[in-house]
């Protein structure tokens, strides 16, 4: 099930890179590059760069990204905080034109962000 996976999201990255041009934002997360996963985004990676296509990794375990909401953050504290960090993240989701996520312990394409 995964190879399956694996090969349609290789496809669709692929055959978007064919259509026109735009950029990618690519979500890593994995704890490592070595293995499978590594091996799969450095082969997206040189895909990407052999066709001059825009994109950037973000790395979700390298940059110690932390995905647990503080208190002051979550909808029901009434403050509506955003930290400086998603703020970040969201400029780039804004800025990409196609989004996929890599993550542990399986791959998925997101498609588009709208």
């Amino acid at each position: 099930m995964i190879i399956r996976s694996l090969l349609v999201f290789m496809l669709m990255v692929m055959g978007y890179t064919l259509m026109s041009a735009f950029s990618m934002l690519i979500f890593y997360a994995h704890p490592n590059r070595d293995g499978h996963s590594g091996c799969f985004l450095k082969y997206i990676e040189d895909h990407l760069k052999g066709t001059n296509t825009p994109y950037e990794v973000i790395d979700l375990y390298r940059t110690s990204f932390n995905p647990i909401l503080k208190p002051e953050e979550h909808y029901t504290s009434g403050h509506y905080a955003v930290g400086e960090e998603v703020k970040k993240i969201q400029e780039k989701i804004n800025g990409g034109d196609r989004i996929a996520s890599m993550r542990h312990p399986s791959l998925s394409y997101q498609g588009f962000k709208n």
